[in-house]
């Protein structure tokens, strides 16, 4: 195995996503206006680094507020209590992991590979529960809120090397935004791999063309 570590995007990555948009469309008929605006400045500060979680989501809720017509307050009500509540509603009933995927993780580990999830959003744990896996089969779970930039941030990406205690050359990313996932895997020295469904195939000595 080439690779001590490999990290994980969540989201279009250990499921697949197709779809999700319009049911959250759907459930936001009432908060288009700020549905849009959370995709719109989210992308505004994608990359920035802002040194902690708070200063992040500052940001992005004035932000947000701003372009929507209405309060932080209203936004990050809507962020925690509805947003977020409501893509793990989704992913339960919609969205199983991709298929091999647990598979392919027990095999990792069985071999002693490290393995995390770094996702741009919240609610990790409570994710990889509704769509089968659960938070005990890898190493390090990351929100990058937290780190106090969203991906492609090169600290971010570099607080997730330095808690998995390699270096980057030692790790993969595996995800779906090569100008996410990609660029800030690539800006610290890092593989990236694009996911599927069979992405990791070639990883395991068993493998064969």
């Amino acid at each position: 195995m080439k690779y001590k570590a490999i990290i994980f995007d969540l989201d279009g990555t250990l499921y697949d996503k197709q779809g999700l948009p319009f049911y959250i469309v759907l459930h936001n008929l009432f908060s288009l206006r700020i549905l849009k605006a959370e995709r719109v400045c989210r992308r505004a500060i994608r990359g920035r680094y802002f040194g902690s979680s708070d200063a992040l989501f500052s940001e992005l809720f004035s932000r947000m507020a701003e372009m929507a017509g209405t309060t932080p307050e209203r936004i990050r009500d809507w962020y925690f209590n509805k947003y977020h509540p409501l893509q793990v509603k989704l992913l339960r009933r919609y969205f199983p992991a991709r298929k091999g995927i647990r598979e392919d993780i027990l095999k990792l580990r069985a071999d002693g590979v490290k393995l995390a999830v770094f996702s741009d959003y919240c609610s990790i744990e409570r994710k990889l529960e509704a769509i089968g896996l659960s938070s005990d089969m890898f190493d390090l779970i990351v929100e990058a809120h937290k780190t106090g930039g969203l991906k492609p941030c090169r600290e971010s990406f570099l607080y997730v090397t330095e808690k998995l205690g390699l270096k980057p050359s030692e790790i993969l990313m595996i995800g779906d935004r090569p100008a996410t996932d990609g660029a800030g895997a690539e800006s610290v020295g890092m593989d990236f791999r694009l996911a599927g469904d069979d992405c990791l195939s070639d990883l395991f000595p068993d493998h064969k063309d």
